[in-house]
């Protein structure tokens, strides 16, 4: 009988299965280092739109080509699992029964120490098996989880180089006096209630707006009507403020008795106050309303002296005060006088500063580096920009019409921007608060830098000038690749090739020989094995009667080998030279011998 052609392989074990596998592990390895350097220089892969495609995608996609990875390496791990029994048959001498025809099916997690255990493979450890079964313990214990956390959506701020226009002040700028009412009402609400109406202007500074060339121009406290959530970057020019003062000092308090003529006579109360650069101060009261008026905020020469203090009070300033305005809180305690004041001459500032715009939903906030601003500011000439008239309409414009305030005792009554002032709820128009503050001087400093900055506003000029370029930062949902998780992936991937390539050439039939001229998979290819050897079939006589747990204790220590594509029976086996039995001289106890000499009546020397 001619001999089989014995050069089966599985199809997973074959040169074109396998270069598929080694050159989709790379593929997928470079795949994944790409997307990572794509991701880290593009600030990820794209924008998440919330499509559900899209969803799909970045989700799931990652989990679907490491579940098919893993499929093609099961399959690969499979056939070597499953014709590792005919390697060791195939080796010279054979193998024991034991370890081969009566092996056991066992979990994919003993692969790798049945690899190693020599005696299971006639001394010679299995670098095949060893190979397939840690590329697949890698894949799924590690690639397959991993990859499903290898995209995520992150939350982050693109940079984008862009042109930008920005309002100046006009070149013939007034201020607009006739707006006093629109004015004191924003300057009130961002200095006293801390409700801003503009972003461009806060109780600290005021800034001329600027906005990217290609959109209009922004008002208001918030621009997230107009904009969505971005940063903006640019250079402009801030504007600031900044009250000078030097503390009052009381001298003398003096009274004298008046007569008026029909009216009979009253008490006038004269109060002096100077400062250490020798300003001198005057206050002429009356008895009746020395409790009744707590100071205000005035200039130095009061237009109408009697509008502040009443019929006879006088406002006197003598002295090197310099126009200075004066900043005072007086009460009258039976014989005791307190009082907080200080004269205040305002100096403006301007800056061009690195400034930053963030718009989100809930606010607008406008912010620039102070220290920029202070190494670059200068001082701005008083005259050039009519300063004085500004000046002019804060103090002497009727504060008075904008809070109910009388000269009733329980109602204190203040004068000029001061009311603002004691009218916040942090004062709450109570003298003897105001007195003992701290930051008086600071809550005057922030109205008056307030009412400058609404002052300011309304003097820009009506056409936008082209700034330098800036940077517009916009925040976007958008997918990035873990770094971690994919240099492990990467990593994990370029393994598994070479393990796919150890696998590729140790399953050579060469390396690795089958001697199998078929697929044995189904009952009748293992028929087939052991159809051609009449002592292997000898070996299996009546075995299909047997429990497995008897057939394995029958066949355990039994020693086989494939040869040509068959099956056979190997070991201290020879003819006896009577009865033509085959004898097999294999130590067996007197069950096995009984057993075997009913099913398969042969004889068999112990």
């Amino acid at each position: 009988m001619p001999l089989q052609k014995a050069d089966w392989l599985p199809m997973t074990l074959r040169l074109p299965y396998l270069a598929f596998l080694i050159v989709l592990s790379l593929v997928l390895g470079v795949v994944v280092s790409v997307l990572t350097a794509l991701s880290a220089q593009q600030h990820g892969l794209g924008n998440d739109r919330d499509s559900p495609t899209l969803f799909f995608g970045w989700r799931f996609s990652p989990t679907l080509v490491a579940t098919i990875y893993a499929l093609l390496v099961g399959s690969m791990l499979n056939d070597v699992r499953r014709t590792e029994v005919f390697a060791r048959l195939s080796r010279p001498g054979g193998a024991t029964a034991a370890h081969t025809l009566c092996f056991p099916a066992r979990s994919w997690w003993h692969d790798p120490f049945d690899a190693l255990n020599k005696t299971k493979n006639n001394g010679v450890r299995s670098l095949a098996l060893f190979s397939a079964s840690l590329v697949n313990i890698l894949v799924l214990l590690v690639v397959s989880p991993l990859s499903a956390g290898l995209l995520s959506p992150v939350d982050v701020t693109i940079s984008k180089d862009t042109a930008f226009r920005g309002s100046t002040l006009a070149p013939d700028a007034t201020w607009q006096s006739d707006t006093f009412d629109s004015v004191v009402f924003r300057t009130i609400a961002g200095s006293v209630l801390n409700k801003s109406t503009s972003a461009w202007v806060n109780p600290n500074s005021a800034m001329l707006p600027f906005w990217p060339s290609d959109a209009v121009a922004p008002t208001g406290s918030s621009f997230a009507v107009d904009f969505t959530a971005q940063q903006w970057k640019s250079v402009t020019t801030v504007y600031k403020s900044e009250l000078d003062c030097v503390p009052l000092y009381l001298y003398n308090i003096s009274s004298y008795t008046i007569k008026i003529v029909g009216a009979g006579s009253t008490i006038m109360t004269t109060t002096e106050l100077g400062t250490s650069d020798g300003c001198n101060i005057t206050i002429t009261e009356d008895e009746d309303s020395l409790e009744g008026y707590h100071g205000g905020w005035l200039p130095e020469s009061p237009p109408d002296p009697t509008s502040f203090l009443g019929q006879f009070g006088t406002w006197i300033h003598s002295g090197n005060c310099n126009n200075r305005s004066t900043i005072l809180v007086k009460y009258y305690d039976e014989d005791t006088f307190s009082f907080n004041g200080s004269i205040c001459a305002a100096r403006y500032y301007s800056a061009a500063v690195n400034a930053t715009v963030e718009i989100n939903e809930a606010s607008t906030m406008v912010s620039f580096d102070d220290n920029e601003y202070k190494s670059n500011r200068k001082l701005l000439d008083p005259k050039q920009q009519d300063f004085p008239h500004l000046e002019d309409t804060f103090l002497n414009s009727n504060w008075s019409n904008k809070f109910f305030s009388t000269v009733i005792l329980e109602t204190p009554a203040y004068t000029g921007p001061l009311l603002a002032i004691a009218a916040s709820p942090d004062y709450d128009n109570n003298v003897e608060v105001i007195l003992n503050s701290t930051v008086l001087l600071e809550r005057a400093s922030r109205l008056h830098q307030q009412y400058f900055g609404e002052m300011l506003l309304l003097a820009l000029a009506p056409t936008a000038i082209d700034l330098d370029s800036g940077e517009v930062l916009v925040q976007e949902r958008r997918i990035f690749v873990v770094s971690s998780i994919a240099i492990t992936l990467a990593a994990l991937l370029l393994l598994s090739s070479v393990c796919v390539i150890v696998v590729s050439c140790t399953t050579r039939l060469r390396q690795r020989p089958l001697h199998l001229s078929h697929d044995p998979g189904s009952i009748t290819a293992v028929a087939s094995l052991i159809a051609g050897d009449k002592v292997a079939r000898q070996e299996f006589d009546g075995t299909d009667k047997l429990s497995n747990e008897d057939m394995i204790a029958l066949l355990a220590k039994r020693r086989f080998a494939i040869e040509h594509g068959g099956l056979i029976a190997t070991g201290d086996t020879k003819l006896h030279p009577k009865h033509g039995k085959i004898i097999l001289y294999i130590r067996l106890s007197r069950t096995e011998i009984a057993t075997m000499q009913s099913v398969l009546g042969v004889r068999r020397g112990v």
